[in-house]
């Protein structure tokens, strides 16, 4: 039996399509594991300070669950066609792609230095990264 070569088929998104997709993303990078805490090696045996502690009661940390492979594959597609954007459109569109609020999106902008910086400021950077990001994906097909 022959192998056939079968592309996938690439489709134009909309606006309401790449923002379902942006979601998608955001979800795969919230189950993407924490970074390792970093352990303390000490010499000296760990002093126990309420009677809880001396009884082993910790707060439970819940497993993450992995990310579901359609969240892997938007999140790769999101990678795709975030080439054409500038480092602060990225940033723009990552945090609401993590459901950021526009008052964390603007404090980190602060820390890169983007003025202006303000709401409306914001919402034209994310506005002109999905009109990128839709032409991007009317040229991939």
């Amino acid at each position: 039996m022959a192998s056939l070569n079968v592309r996938p088929v690439v489709v134009a998104l909309t606006p309401i399509g790449l923002d379902d997709l942006l979601k998608l993303a955001g979800q795969a990078l919230r189950h993407l594991p924490p970074e390792y805490k970093a352990q303390r090696v000490n010499w000296w045996p760990e002093v126990l300070s309420s009677f809880a502690e001396a009884y082993g009661w910790a707060p439970i940390e819940l497993p993450r669950l992995p990310a579901t492979i359609e969240e892997v594959s938007a999140l790769d597609r999101v990678l795709d066609l975030s080439w054409c954007l500038t480092g602060d459109q990225r940033q723009v569109v990552m945090g609401r792609a993590l459901s950021m609020s526009w008052r964390k999106i603007m404090r980190a902008r602060r820390k890169f230095r983007h003025w202006p910086n303000s709401h409306e400021t914001c919402r034209k950077v994310y506005r002109d990264a999905i009109s990128k990001m839709l032409l991007a994906s009317v040229h991939a097909t």
